[in-house]
């Protein structure tokens, strides 16, 4: 229920009524945040090497690819080793050959 900025709504911006509810991964239904945290600790090591190629994407500035499978799989088996900590997975990707050969694949 919140919006771009982090302001909670119940409506969007044309009056329609805010729906928070979905399906995570095809197979987890939630209808608000508490069930959705539930849905995601549920798949945690999914959820894990899933956020890890998108904050590597982004750390790269293009899209993960097969080349990167070795140093995303890294990545996340020390997250998850670390007991899904975020402080690891951040530390992981600056430290990945990925990240400190990109300016070599531009």
């Amino acid at each position: 229920n919140y919006d771009p900025v982090g302001r909670w709504r119940n409506t969007y911006e044309n009056g329609l009524e805010v729906d928070p509810s979905g399906t995570l991964l095809r197979k987890h239904a939630f209808g608000d945040v508490a069930t959705f945290k539930d849905s995601i600790l549920a798949e945690k090591d999914r959820f894990t090497r899933a956020f890890a190629a998108h904050l590597l994407a982004y750390a790269l500035g293009r899209e993960v690819n097969a080349s990167d499978s070795p140093a995303l799989d890294r990545i996340t088996q020390t997250s998850i080793q670390a007991d899904h900590s975020l402080h690891t997975l951040i530390h992981e990707v600056i430290l990945s050959e990925p990240f400190h050969t990109k300016h070599l694949q531009e």
